[in-house]
């Protein structure tokens, strides 16, 4: 975390611009190694660079969601608890767990947690969210808030995790270069405003912000100027991902479209750009040459929601057992877990590309009842996938 100066303390060397202290703060950034996930959307690892063989005992990242409360309304919601899953229940009959209950499941979990992301719903939204913070960091467990930058009480919010050194990211949900093309995803009129506003305030307190972008039909054609704004917000990294969920016909991209904006984005990258792939693609489907590893969701990777339940992927409705009543390590070796990681296509296993791409999103598979990964071409799966590179 870098820290602010303080009044009254002497300066070595020249006084720097406001300017370059933003280049500083998005170099220091940078320089944070992302061998997780910490600025991507999804459990993608660019660390091991192969898909495990086995996986661990029990999980090292979790996906902590706080709440299913949240102050957008977004139509292409990836959270299971979104109105727009209707085929998933909303609630659970049951209140979510108390301030004292996450405490006693972070318990259980910090032997083993390397990294945490705190989402949602909005995780700020929660009515406890300080005192959650302040648990995670008395277990030292470095964590990524997930958010969408619409934060009740800025300031407090800002100081909160400046003093919070285990905050290592902030990953900020930013849909669109203008208003238009984000509040068509957000359902919030001056969402946009708000978000860049928050984005600006953050950044040049010093947080470690990236931005998060889900690719839509009305932001395809913006990835190069959504890099742009990102950079001069003092962002770190952009990230895009993939939409994930039964489609919505005024948001979801057409393929070309999508297609056309990872190009973009792969582009960019090989530009210098500090932009990226937040999630799982299929090389069989899309070709790919910037970092795009398997997603390890189920794997290495579990989702706990607001009831303690846990889950292999926060995309998907699957319930493997319950923390506040089942051992971490049955639920991790329950059937539902191995069912989860038994979803990939026979012909996936004796792919050369499998090491890399781990056989697609098996949310996406589950969403759109598909056999496998919706972008996989089916003729091709299980040819060697030479030219297409992790």
């Amino acid at each position: 975390m870098t820290e602010l100066p303080t009044h009254g303390v002497e300066r070595c060397g020249p006084e720097r611009t406001p300017d370059q202290n933003q280049s500083q703060n998005q170099n220091q950034m940078l320089t944070r190694s992302h061998t997780l996930d910490f600025d991507c959307d999804c459990a993608t690892v660019g660390e091991e660079g192969a898909w495990p063989a086995a996986p661990p005992t029990v999980p090292s990242v979790y996906a902590l969601e706080l709440t299913a409360a949240c102050n957008s309304r977004c139509a292409g919601c990836g959270n299971v608890f979104s109105p727009h899953r209707a085929s998933v229940p909303l609630r659970s009959v049951s209140p979510p767990m108390s301030p004292d209950q996450w405490a006693q499941v972070l318990d259980i979990i910090a032997p083993h947690a390397r990294r945490l992301k705190l989402t949602g719903g909005e995780p700020t939204c929660h009515p406890h969210f300080a005192a959650i913070v302040a648990a995670i960091q008395q277990r030292r467990i470095p964590f990524t808030l997930f958010t969408n930058g619409r934060w009740n009480d800025t300031e407090s919010l800002i100081a909160l995790l400046q003093r919070t050194p285990e905050c290592v990211g902030v990953l900020v949900s930013l849909h669109g270069a203008e208003a238009q093309a984000h509040e068509a995803f957000t359902g919030v009129p001056g969402s946009f405003a708000e978000t860049v506003a928050n984005l600006r305030r953050a950044a040049h307190a010093g947080l470690p912000i990236h931005t998060s972008t889900v690719i839509t039909r009305q932001n395809a054609p913006q990835v190069e100027a959504l890099v742009h704004l990102s950079r001069s917000i003092g962002a770190g990294w952009s990230v895009f991902n993939r939409f994930i969920g039964r489609p919505v016909p005024h948001l979801t991209p057409t393929r070309a479209a999508f297609l056309q904006a990872i190009r973009t984005v792969e582009r960019l990258a090989g530009d210098g750009y500090p932009t990226r792939i937040g999630t799982v693609l299929p090389h069989c489907g899309v070709s790919v040459s910037v970092s795009v590893e398997g997603c390890l969701a189920g794997t290495a990777c579990a989702t706990i929601d607001p009831w303690g339940n846990v889950r292999p992927c926060n995309h998907a409705p699957q319930t493997a057992g319950n923390l506040l009543t089942t051992p971490l390590a049955a639920i991790w070796r329950s059937p539902t877990m191995e069912a989860w990681r038994g979803l990939v296509p026979e012909p996936c296993r004796a792919c050369s590309a499998f090491a890399q791409c781990g056989g697609g999103c098996r949310a996406e598979a589950v969403l759109n009842q598909c056999e496998g990964d919706p972008l996989m071409q089916a003729r091709e799966v299980g040819r060697e996938t030479q030219g297409h590179t992790s």
